[in-house]
């Protein structure tokens, strides 16, 4: 059996268990926190390391941690973590898959709701002085050198090789003599997706990530207002004055033909394709369900009647329904956990079955 994903209960009693595990792995994983029911969710190249590092936070409790899920473990130590392996996936697939967690349960102890941002990480002072004085002067390895004539040529083809390729004549100007100078960021306007009501203006791209926590491209590609976003959004480059709505009310009308679109029914764990209905209502009465039931299930992958995963999308849902079969089981598990021997078992998941094995003294 493919072992593609798994459930530690307590990380500090099953440490080399659970490094065998992730040895050579890539992938997203969750940290859950029996404590207070917190969690996060990461993901890495190498999981391994990324494990390692954990332990050693463990272990050492440092003082000036800066991430928010370093200091919990700090605070409540690993024994009191559980670890759940998402889904193992090729390094090109992480960002799509932690981003789809991430959305999903808007976890805790995560500060950035953007897989791969960085933004609004900060050192602490010790860290940055660290740094400083481990880069500065005869600490830094170009301390006292210079590049060789060998170097500096090979520097040199380098760089005439790279703009060959990339010919904008603007690649490398800063300051008053770029296009960009002065200019500030896209304007977006974010619209109620059933009203037309005006909510609120940002600056830029950027801000208005902020607010509605999707992906810079997300916004950027629906600035034309043909896209609801996250069920109750538009966003517009144009500003549309509330008195007169005809510049809104297009757009609304065509977003509302959109929403009769068909429904796919999977199997919850198997994930084969069931049925196709044409509508919400269709597939409400096929299903023997209300239509706010399928329509929720459609927008939060909640898995309906505890056998059927509906979606709005025909194509392959492999990596998509694993997680959120993964997620939405994940919750049944903490709630059975008290009643198992804590620490002494790992849960195995794959396509078809979820398989409890013992694992250490009680």
């Amino acid at each position: 059996m493919k072992k593609s994903s798994f459930f530690i209960i307590d990380m500090k009693k099953n440490q080399s268990l659970l490094y065998n595990e992730v040895r050579g792995k890539s992938g997203v994983y969750l940290l859950y926190n029996f404590i207070n029911g917190k969690f996060y969710i990461g993901s890495s190249v190498d999981l391994y390391n990324r494990m390692r590092a954990y332990y050693l936070v463990d272990s050492n409790r440092p003082s000036d941690c800066t991430r928010t899920i370093d200091k919990a473990i700090v605070k409540y130590g690993l024994e009191n973590f559980g670890f759940l392996l998402l889904d193992v996936c090729e390094p090109s697939q992480i960002l799509e898959l932690e981003q789809l967690a991430l959305d999903f349960f808007n976890p805790s102890y995560n500060i950035l709701t953007v897989a791969g941002n960085s933004s609004g990480f900060k050192h602490s002072e010790a860290t940055k002085a660290l740094l400083s004085k481990n880069l500065s002067r005869e600490n830094h390895p170009m301390f006292g050198k210079n590049h060789s004539e060998a170097t500096k040529n090979k520097i040199s083809e380098g760089l005439n090789e790279y703009f060959k390729v990339n010919t904008n004549k603007y690649i490398g100007v800063t300051g008053q003599n770029s296009p960009q100078y002065g200019i500030g960021g896209t304007v977006v306007y974010v619209y109620d997706s059933t009203t037309g009501v005006f909510i609120q203006q940002f600056v830029s791209i950027s801000e208005a990530q902020k607010f509605l926590k999707v992906r810079f491209s997300t916004i950027k590609s629906s600035l034309d207002g043909k896209t609801i976003i996250k069920g109750k959004y538009i966003v517009s480059d144009v500003f549309h004055n509330m008195i007169d709505t005809s510049a809104v009310v297009p757009i609304l009308t065509d977003n509302n033909k959109k929403r009769i679109s068909p429904v796919f029914v999977y199997d919850a764990f198997t994930y084969a394709f069931i049925i196709e209905y044409p509508s919400i209502r269709s597939a409400a009465i096929g299903l023997k369900a209300s239509q706010s039931t399928v329509s929720n299930c459609l927008k939060t992958g909640v898995i309906l009647q505890s056998k059927w995963f509906v979606s709005s999308e025909g194509n392959s849902l492999y990596h998509k329904t694993s997680i959120i079969f993964r997620l939405s089981f994940l919750f049944l598990t903490f709630t059975l956990a008290p009643r198992l021997v804590k620490s002494s078992y790992l849960i195995f998941f794959n396509n078809q079955s979820i398989i409890f094995l013992y694992a250490g003294k009680p």
